[in-house]
C-alpha cells in the first residue's frame, strides 16, 4: 500500500491498495478523518481531547481502536481481535514499525527528499480500511513530532 498528498498543500491523502484507490479527507480542526470504501462511509476519530482511544468506525460500529502510549510515539492498536503496537523504529522518525510483541512484523515509512510519498508493508492487515487506520495513526504520530521539533 502506498499514500501521497492529494495536491501539493492538501491535508487530503490517495491511498492505494493493489487495485484499490480511495480519497482520505484529513479534517483540519480536529484531525478526524473520512473516506468511502465498497459503499460505505469510514471515520477515524479520537474520542476526548486530551484522552481516550482513536477508533476505525463504519455508520457508527467500531472496527478497531489504539491508545496513545504515555510519552511514547506509539499506540497499541487492536483491530478485531488482532492486537500489535505502533511505534518508530528510525532515528530520524522517518519509519514506524508494526510489533506483535517485540517482534518486527510491518513497516510505514516516508520516501523521497520531503517525505511526500508513504510507503507500507501492511499486507498481514484486512481490510483496507483498517490499514487505512494505521496509517493514520502514523501520521499523527509524524504530525506530533513536527509539533514538537518546531516548538510549537
Amino acid at each position: 500500500m502506498r499514500a501521497f498528498r492529494k495536491g501539493i498543500f492538501s491535508a487530503h491523502y490517495v491511498v492505494e491498495d493493489g487495485d484499490d484507490s480511495i480519497e482520505v479527507r484529513v479534517s483540519p480542526w480536529h484531525g478526524s478523518v473520512t473516506f468511502e470504501y465498497a459503499g460505505a462511509t469510514y471515520e477515524l476519530r479520537r474520542h476526548g481531547l486530551f484522552f481516550g482511544a482513536f477508533t476505525l468506525e463504519r455508520d457508527g460500529e467500531v472496527l478497531a481502536s489504539a491508545d496513545k502510549r504515555l510519552l511514547q510515539s506509539a499506540f497499541d492498536i487492536e483491530i478485531g481481535d488482532y492486537a500489535c503496537s505502533l511505534r518508530g523504529v528510525s532515528l530520524l522518525g522517518r519509519q514506524f514499525g508494526l510489533f506483535e510483541d517485540a517482534e518486527l512484523v510491518g513497516s510505514i515509512g516516508r520516501t523521497g527528499f520531503f517525505g511526500s510519498e508513504i510507503v507500507t508493508d501492511l499486507y498481514f492487515i484486512h481490510p483496507l480500511p483498517a490499514k487505512v487506520f494505521v496509517l493514520w495513526l502514523a501520521l499523527l504520530l509524524w504530525k506530533r513530532e513536527a509539533a514538537a521539533s518546531s516548538g510549537d
